[in-house]
């Protein structure tokens, strides 16, 4: 079944609303660029990536967004990182659960040079956020060296 292109964009603006909304109501001061050059960077400034669009998963993007990765944490290594994909809040389902969703983020961390938690680790500049992000990656089926994960039942679509 094709999904509706015009309902995935919709639900990718609403999220990408929501993001802002919840990142403001925490009181989480935001820059928003569409690049971090010349944004003033530091291991206290948090860079978020949205990796991908529900409107949007072609691997084309997904190597687009991987690079752009890249860059972030070779010019940021120590800077804490995140990473999301807009889209899907409505979705009663986790992500890993969503097999074109799940399929984008194994393309993204290929493309990403993801391999290992070592690569993980490194790369979120946090802890916590690495195996936060480590245990997402394994999830939607990235394998991940030394990395085991064990997923509960799924949770049913409406």
């Amino acid at each position: 079944m094709t999904e509706d292109k015009k309902l995935a964009k919709e639900a990718t603006q609403r999220d990408a609303e929501n993001l802002m909304r919840l990142t403001h109501d925490l009181g989480v001061p935001v820059e928003i660029a569409s690049s971090v050059d010349g944004v003033p960077v530091d291991k206290q400034t948090a860079i978020h990536l949205t990796i991908g669009r529900r409107d949007m998963l072609s691997r084309s993007e997904a190597k687009h967004t991987a690079g752009v990765w890249k860059d972030i944490v070779r010019k940021f290594p120590g800077a804490p990182k995140t990473i999301s994909l807009l889209g899907y809040d409505d979705d009663p389902r986790e992500i890993w659960e969503i097999p074109k969703a799940a399929r984008y983020v194994r393309w993204w961390a290929h493309y990403a040079g993801i391999h290992d938690a070592t690569d993980i680790q490194a790369q979120m500049g946090i802890e916590k956020l690495g195996t936060m992000a480590m245990a997402f990656l394994a999830a939607c089926g990235v394998p991940i060296e030394g990395v085991k994960v064990e997923l509960p039942p799924k949770t049913q679509a409406h």
